[in-house]
């Protein structure tokens, strides 16, 4: 198994998990909006009262991208991991 500590570009899968406990509700409620409307990169989500979780078999660049603008999102609640 490979951990990143980015996103992966062309990857064939990825998977991240995000600690809720370093985000305010607004940023949980954006990433849960981007990732239910504007979802054709192939995201699955699941989430519980502490982490937001999803992964992907197709390329995961632009969810990645989208992350890195918001402000204030703590890369260390970040876990992803990748494969190629």
């Amino acid at each position: 198994m490979k951990i990143r500590t980015g996103f992966v570009s062309n990857s064939s899968s990825a998977s991240f998990i995000i600690k809720k406990y370093h985000l305010s509700e607004k940023q949980i409620d954006d990433i849960k909006k981007y990732l239910a409307e504007d979802n054709e990169d192939g995201w699955q989500t699941d989430e519980d009262e502490h982490i937001i979780e999803g992964w992907t078999s197709m390329d995961n660049d632009a969810f990645g991208e989208w992350l890195d603008k918001q402000e204030g999102i703590d890369r260390r609640a970040i876990s992803i991991e990748g494969g190629g």
